[in-house]
């Protein structure tokens, strides 16, 4: 409980020391590297294996029991 309470303390005063400009443009920054990220792992190629592992499913769900 005391250690939420400190937690909760130093966010507050880091809060007022951050400005709203930098924090803008903290959450900017992340954004930006989160959009590089994604659209990095969204190029990339699916593995054979992977494709190979669905296909079996696939094929499974046609002729299974359920």
């Amino acid at each position: 409980m005391m250690v939420e309470k400190n937690q909760s303390v130093v966010t507050e005063e880091i809060t007022k020391v951050v400005s709203h400009g930098e924090r803008r443009a903290h959450q900017k920054a992340i954004g930006q590297g989160l959009r590089k990220f994604f659209n990095a792992v969204v190029s990339e190629p699916i593995p054979d294996e992977f494709l190979a592992l669905l296909k079996q499913m696939d094929d499974g769900k046609d002729g299974g029991t359920g």
